[in-house]
């Protein structure tokens, strides 16, 4: 979903060797961002946003929080929401990401470990591995937990349009459909938990201002570490995509966050807490051979 920057806030808070770092809504902004710099080196090692895109007013507030305990702590209390626009469906997207995000200029976040953006044909496959649990106030309420990226033709980082490519991948979610139809449905290879197994997904596909997919994992895994491979999913999307010359795309962005609500939602409690977000370069191409 389209996510536009309107303020950028960064607050360091140093205690022994751990940098704290907080950002909230409504005291810092809709659109509030920081940076999160692990090691204190001076190199950007990800990039957190408020990001309450489609919200034009509530009441409440939203927390997120770097620490020493966990890599980032997200609590969500908002209600009375009033949409900007009930077509686009969800609220926001508070979000942690690493690269290069096409929606704003912030950071570039790019210590070394995976080098985005990059042209699919120069990319070599990496894996994800993600520890984390979410915590819920109603049941009803609709939400994802899901990863991001954007396939563009540039690195302008001008947004997104015609020709370029949305993939979501859905690992929690609950009274949330994704956009378009579904497609396809198969077995996806992972580490859950330390243990090797593999998760069906349903893929749906949308003709939107660009082209979407969502891979969503029919059981919903609101608490759990888990190591994937990012190609898997790439080459999938490219099997029921109407793009061609995928290989000239750049692979952005891995964003990590959650949609929330509805145009008959207006209130949402939940919280999320990030213990690991890390990366490692594969030796195989994106692409494939």
């Amino acid at each position: 979903m389209k996510k536009i920057p309107f303020l950028t806030i960064m607050v360091m808070l140093v205690c022994a060797t751990v940098i704290a770092m907080k950002i909230t809504y409504p005291e810092h902004g809709k659109f509030a961002n920081g940076y999160i710099d692990l090691n204190q080196d001076g190199l950007i090692d990800f990039v957190i946003e408020t990001n309450l895109w489609n919200i034009e007013r509530c009441d409440g507030f939203l927390k997120m929080e770097s620490g020493d305990e966990n890599l980032l702590d997200v609590e969500i209390n908002l209600k009375n929401i009033v949409q900007i626009n009930p077509h686009r469906w969800v609220h926001a997207y508070p979000e942690i990401w690493y690269g290069a995000k096409p929606w704003n200029k912030l950071g570039p976040t790019n210590n070394g470990l995976i080098d985005l953006p990059r042209k699919l044909s120069q990319l070599q496959n990496f894996s994800t591995t993600v520890d984390y649990v979410i915590t819920k106030k109603d049941e009803k309420q609709p939400y994802n937990f899901a990863f991001e990226t954007w396939l563009t033709k540039t690195i302008s980082r001008r947004g997104v349009s015609a020709g370029e490519i949305e993939i979501m991948i859905w690992f929690a979610h609950a009274n949330l459909h994704a956009a378009g139809t579904k497609v396809a449905e198969f077995d996806v290879p992972l580490i859950l938990n330390g243990i090797k197994r593999n998760v069906i997904f349903s893929l749906f596909r949308a003709d939107m201002d660009w082209e979407y997919f969502a891979f969503v994992a029919k059981e919903s895994l609101e608490k759990a570490s888990l190591t994937f491979d990012w190609s898997f999913f790439i080459r999938k999307a490219r099997e029921f995509s109407k793009i061609e010359d995928w290989q000239e795309l750049y692979f952005t962005v891995v964003e990590l966050g959650t949609e929330f609500g509805s145009p008959g939602y207006s209130a949402i409690q939940l919280s999320w807490s990030l213990k690991k977000l890390s990366f490692e370069s594969l030796t195989t191409p994106m692409l494939g051979d």
